[in-house]
């Protein structure tokens, strides 16, 4: 707003100008306000006469005010009966909204017309039956963070062109993976070249804990890494501290250009094979996950000349690897708790 209103240092000022008989216009200069300003203040809170002012009352009328005002739900009469009798013929919100003003009649926006319906709901209405999906409440939306503005982000357009040719290894992608009714999340790092994954479950989707998987994942002193690239999600916004100790350059693609990180985003999708999106990824138990990324990392790969990401990461030398967490014999094991069983494991 390019204005604010009185405050109460203000109001008490009115009231000494006008104990001391000044006038408005004076009393004006002296707040640097226009006279109108004084005046209206007086009609609102001088309590019939302008010697009636006095600024702590005035004060509290204006705050009953501001906590007390609400706007006028605007759907009534005439308009009601307009929007009624199109929803019984199954128009929606939208098109209601849309064909009121095409025909020079009082409207109303589809978002009000939702709250009306809703608010008839509650009193026992039945006009929420006549919307498409017939829903008693509309899905529920969850607002997207936004990043501070004080913290910066290289951009993937900003890689060596190395990275983006994919001509060395260690260079690793980086993205989350949501559970159904955000119960659970994955973070999933893949190497752009060797296709090498790492699975990890964070704590929390907070970026402190983002952060510490990320160290988790990645701080092994035989894997190699070089940098990092993911999307714009404040979960990373920890990525300074995450610069720091891995000691790497991590990069941010474009709002709607996940082709930067094209890897991930297949690799994504090869994991939903076993974490579909109705899993509860909250009750995934740690030795499934270790499953999961073991299996991936040892599938043959087209791209790879049919070596599989471990091969093709360590070039031979797998006794680098520690995988004591998974059973001796790897194919019986995973036959039986994978293919058998997905979801009971």
């Amino acid at each position: 707003m390019k204005y604010h209103y009185l405050s109460i240092i203000e109001r008490y000022q009115i009231q000494a100008g006008i104990s001391l008989g000044m006038p408005i216009t004076a009393i004006a200069q002296m707040l640097s306000r226009h006279r109108s300003t004084i005046f209206r203040e007086l009609k609102r809170s001088g309590r019939i006469t302008r010697e009636g002012y006095i600024g702590h009352l005035a004060q509290q009328d204006y705050a009953w005010n501001r906590k007390t005002c609400r706007p006028k739900f605007k759907i009534s009469g005439t308009l009601k009966n307009m929007i009624d009798a199109r929803l019984t013929l199954q128009w929606s919100p939208e098109q209601i909204s849309g064909r009121l003003k095409r025909e020079g009649h009082p409207s109303a926006c589809p978002e009000t017309i939702y709250r009306y319906i809703y608010q008839d709901k509650k009193a026992g209405g039945t006009l929420w039956k006549n919307l498409r999906h017939c829903r008693a409440r509309r899905k529920k939306r969850f607002p997207l963070p936004k990043w501070p503005s004080n913290i910066q982000r290289p951009q993937a357009s900003e890689r060596p062109i190395i990275i983006n040719q994919r001509l060395r290894k260690g260079d690793f992608e980086r993205d989350t993976i949501v559970g159904a009714g955000r119960s659970g999340y994955l973070l999933t790092f893949v190497d752009r070249k060797t296709k090498l994954l790492r699975l990890v479950q964070p704590e929390s989707i907070r970026n402190r804990d983002v952060h510490r998987a990320t160290i988790k994942a990645l701080g092994n002193p035989n894997l190699e890494l070089k940098s990092i690239t993911n999307d714009n999600g404040v979960e990373f916004i920890k990525h300074e501290a995450t610069t720091k100790v891995l000691k790497v350059p991590i990069y941010f693609t474009r709002p709607y250009a996940s082709w930067e990180r094209g890897t991930i985003e297949n690799t994504n999708g090869l994991i939903r094979q076993y974490f579909h999106k109705k899993t509860d990824l909250k009750g995934i138990k740690h030795e499934k996950i270790k499953m999961v990324e073991a299996l991936l990392n040892q599938r043959p790969r087209k791209t790879l000349d049919f070596k599989t990401p471990l091969e093709a990461h360590f070039d031979g030398h797998l006794h680098k690897i520690n995988l004591s967490n998974v059973a001796l014999d790897f194919r019986i094991r995973l036959f039986c708790l994978i293919y058998q069983c997905p979801h009971d494991i």
